[in-house]
């Protein structure tokens, strides 16, 4: 069985890195970040991707994917977790790095966080009993 996500899920989706790329935009106008610092922060640090089969209860294996997601860690270590659910994507999982460290960085903690996605089924489908 193969999940495809719903085209209005990828608009949504590519919103959601939109909007927190706008919101970047603004804060990083109002508070006169330096250019060259605006480029180091609108991008990732690292993405890993990752695929791997999960054998099922009827006996078929089933590939799912994984996103980690590390945006930036000059102010200290990579922090971060995982966030399991069947629409998520690469875009997801850039968007909830950025806005974490967003939050971290207004908030003046000093850490940079990660966070990573699996593009997985929900628990419920996967069993039969």
């Amino acid at each position: 069985m193969i999940v495809k996500t719903p085209e209005h899920k990828k608009a949504i989706k590519q919103g959601m890195l939109s909007n927190v790329m706008r919101q970047f935009d603004n804060a990083a106008d109002i508070i006169g970040l330096n250019s060259n610092i605006r480029k180091i922060l609108e991008v990732t640090n690292n993405e890993l991707v990752v695929h791997f089969p999960v054998r099922m209860d009827n006996g078929e294996v089933e590939m799912f994917t994984g996103y980690r997601v590390q945006h930036n860690n000059a102010l200290g270590p990579y922090k971060g977790g995982l966030r399991y659910h069947p629409t998520v994507d690469i875009d997801a999982a850039r968007a909830l790095a950025m806005w974490m460290t967003q939050k971290l960085l207004w908030r003046d903690y000093r850490t940079e966080v990660q966070r990573g996605v699996f593009n997985w089924i929900l628990p419920n489908t996967l069993m039969q009993n």
